[in-house]
């Protein structure tokens, strides 16, 4: 029982840090969100705004869409 206490806390310790236990994993999550969200929805407003502008309904939009969807997975193999 004690040993199963003992990692736990072990785990919730920074160390050496001077930042909180939690502050990776909320970079982490900020970055792939921010690699699925932002070119996917910028690449959908650019289709749907050109798709208006040159009557190419809905060429532009899953053009663009497919785009945002490469550059997503290309920044989340990247690295991130």
């Amino acid at each position: 029982m004690w040993l199963w206490i003992e990692l736990f806390f072990a785990f919730m310790e920074n160390g050496d840090r001077k930042e909180p236990w939690w502050k990776p994993g909320v970079e982490i999550f900020g970055k792939v969100s921010t690699w699925v969200v932002v070119p996917i929805v910028a690449a959908l407003i650019l289709g749907k705004w050109l798709d208006g502008l040159y009557g190419t309904r809905p060429w532009g939009f899953f053009y663009h869409y497919g785009l945002g969807f490469v550059v997503s997975h290309l920044g989340l193999g990247r690295g991130g």
